[in-house]
Order: structure tokens, then sequence, then C-alpha cells
């Protein structure tokens, strides 16, 4: 055995004759590798530890399958942006895996197919005061207790499964849906039609992976429509404020322009990444 992988190691990669060890490993005893499944099923478990200000930390031990089954799914979600005009995405690795868990998450609500929970279909539900839709500031207060700011909120509005849920100052509901800030699912289909997926420059990432985004902030226009509405996966739904890109529609179709220091010309571009069918 061990002249085997020696001799090996001379024409293979690291990985390779780590793979070829585990191999020989398990023909010289298979009922070893039943034992080992056997403790990490005993042993699998997963930690969320919420911090003060509502973020949390990971930790735990995840079975072959379900380690399987996460990188299956957060892989295509975790690949970079497509660079536009030079400019890379600009995260670092570790936070692309955790924009595609959070991608994957609100995938997962929005599918409608996870369990009830207390009676009512699994909803990130924000608290909030007429007064800061208006003013655009203060901490909002998610269900589980978390805080985060006002703007981080109103972006979220536009997607069907976070409900806003609006307080007065005794605490009394005022409104809750607030389903004119919330796309319905015939806008939504509407908008899959015409943008094919995300419509931001070369991004190629399908519907399902998009969320609904208001292009003029409803605090402006006070209104929700396929007019002012594009789908944008879940990077350039957060990120792209920060990069200096902006959307506008042009003929009824969302057009994006870069920022100055990269295209001073400022010409709106459509994207064309996705397959259109011919006509």
């Amino acid at each position: 055995l061990q002249q085997s992988l020696v001799e090996q190691a001379h024409s293979v990669s690291p990985v390779q004759l780590a793979q070829a060890a585990r191999a020989m490993a398990y023909a010289l005893d298979q009922d070893g590798v039943l034992v080992e499944e056997h403790d990490r099923h005993r042993r699998r478990g997963l930690q969320i530890t919420r911090r003060t200000d509502g973020s949390a930390r990971l930790a735990g031990d995840l079975t072959a399958i379900c380690a399987e089954a996460l990188l299956s799914t957060l892989e295509p979600l975790a690949a970079p942006a497509p660079a536009q005009d030079g400019a890379k995405d600009p995260r670092t690795c570790g936070q692309r895996w955790h924009d595609a868990l959070h991608d994957a998450a609100l995938i997962a609500l929005r599918s409608q197919q996870l369990p009830d929970c207390a009676g009512f279909a699994a909803t990130i539900v924000l608290h909030m005061t007429p007064q800061q839709v208006d003013t655009g500031t203060g901490l909002v207060t998610t269900g589980h207790g978390a805080q985060i700011s006002v703007p981080e909120a109103l972006t979220r509005f536009g997607d069907a499964r976070i409900l806003p849920v609006l307080l007065g100052d005794t605490g009394q509901i005022i409104a809750h849906g607030h389903t004119r800030r919330i796309f319905t699912e015939g806008q939504r289909l509407a908008m899959t039609a015409r943008d094919l997926g995300c419509s931001f420059p070369g991004c190629t990432h399908p519907p399902t992976r998009c969320q609904a985004h208001h292009i003029t902030d409803y605090t402006i226009t006070r209104k929700t429509s396929i007019d002012d509405g594009t789908l944008v996966c879940g990077f350039h739904h957060r990120e792209h404020p920060k990069l200096g890109w902006t959307c506008h529609m042009i003929n009824g179709i969302p057009h994006w322009k870069a920022p100055p220091w990269l295209d001073p010309q400022q010409t709106p571009r459509r994207n064309q990444a996705h397959a259109r069918p011919l006509v």
C-alpha cells in the first residue's frame, strides 16, 4: 500500500493522491466506512449563535450527503459575478459563499415549499413605523429580534416572502403587508417574460435566483409596477449602489448605466446575456 502511494505521488496531484489513499483504505476496511458514517450521523448538528446586533456565527458537523447537498446548492450561487469594464467582483471567496447562503435561503422562502411555521407560510417579518418608511432612517426589528437599518429593509420589500408590519407610537398595528410595495406574482411573471433573469449587464442568473427591484425607490414613487421594476440577482440587488451602477427604464426595458469613472459617456446598457426567443 505504502509503495503504491509513493509511486503514484510522482504523477498525480495531492488531491488525487488523497483520493487514491481513501479508496485503498476503503478496500482494506469496508466495514470501517460504515462505522464512520454511523458516527458522523450520530454527531451531526448545527449551531447558530446570535450576537446582540442580530448577526450570527455558524458552527456544526454535517453528514456527507448534507455537505454534498449544501455544496451543490451554494456553488453556482457563489460564483464570481461577471466582470464589467474590467471591474471584477469585489467580494472575497468567503463573502461570496456567505452571499450564496443568503440567496439560497431567500430562494427557499420564495419557493413556498417550506413547512408552515405557527400556522402561516415561512416569512421574514419586519416591524417598523410609518415615520421610518417616510424618512428612510432608524432601525427596523425583525421577527427574531435582530435590528437592521431602514435603507436595508426598504430594499427587501419587493420580495413576496418579506412582510412589513407598520406599528404606531403605542405599538398598535397601523398596516400590514403593505401590498402596494410588494410585487405580486403576476408582476413577477410579467417581469420574468421581459427580463428573462437578472437585468444587470452580463449577469446570467435565471429568474428563480432573482429578486424584484424597485428602480425608483418606493418612498419617492409610492407605487409598485412593472414599469418601474426589474428582476435583479441577490448580488446586484445588494451591491449595485455601492458599485455606482444605476438602473433606468427606457421604452419599457430596464437599462443600466455604469459609474462615470467606468463610462464617462454614461451609455445605457441592456443585458444581452440571456437567450431570447427568435421573432
